[in-house]
């Protein structure tokens, strides 16, 4: 199904796509490289490593971990294209590590108050 989801997308993409940023450039080896990889490898990657965290941790976790793609594009952003790591990206990159901590199942076992079951209900 995923397959059918992406081409999905980018049929549907494709026209916005074209609309605002005119014709696509010119391919290079290069560049066909790196779109292969991308769709090859990258991809395949992403989602082997999705569905294996899918059956070993949980939808839970999983989803949460979606939340660390920003985190991951500033700080390679950094390191690979020298961009200034900021007062804000720090502040950012800080509230969304809390953000993922705090929702980790676990964790918000532990800080959610106990729920109660009203009378009459579950029970006699």
């Amino acid at each position: 199904m995923t397959a059918w989801q992406l081409l999905a997308d980018g049929g549907v993409l494709i026209v916005p796509a074209l609309v605002v940023e005119g014709a696509p450039p010119t391919l290079t080896p290069g560049g066909l490289l790196g779109f292969g990889y991308l769709c090859a490898v990258a991809t395949a990657l992403g989602f082997t490593a999705w569905f294996t965290g899918l059956r070993h941790l949980g939808t839970g976790a999983v989803g949460l971990i979606g939340l660390l793609n920003p985190v991951t594009g500033v700080l390679l952003g950094t390191l690979l294209a020298g961009e200034a790591l900021t007062g804000r990206r720090h502040l950012g990159l800080a509230l969304v590590l809390v953000g993922v901590l705090l929702g980790q199942p676990a964790v918000a076992r532990r800080i959610a108050p106990p729920s109660r079951t009203p009378e009459g209900v579950g029970g006699r």
